[in-house]
């Protein structure tokens, strides 16, 4: 997804663009995992979106001190152990697993 060019001399505009692109992919990934009751789709996926551009907010803010390909690996081990760690609603008996 193409962001806007004025975002990129707007670091407020930015930051809010890349935060609904990242919420729009994680609430996909919400949706495919199947998320139980006990959790609220809206608020975990802003509560994870909030964190990720945070992370890359301190990562900039503070040089760059690790490689680009670091907080990646980083970032989506902790979003997959984060999501994975979800409980999963059981189909057959409407629990939760």
């Amino acid at each position: 997804m193409r962001l806007p060019g004025n975002s990129l001399r707007n670091p407020h505009a930015f930051r809010t663009r890349l935060l609904v692109v990242v919420r729009e992919s994680l609430s996909r990934q919400f949706d495919v995992i199947a998320a139980g009751p006990n959790f609220n789709k809206e608020i975990t996926v802003q509560f994870l979106a909030s964190a990720v551009i945070s992370s890359f907010e301190w990562w900039i803010s503070n040089s760059m001190p690790y490689p680009a390909s670091v907080m990646a690996e980083q970032i989506w081990a902790l979003l997959d152990r984060t999501m994975i760690s979800l409980p999963l609603s059981n189909q057959n008996s409407g629990s939760v697993i």
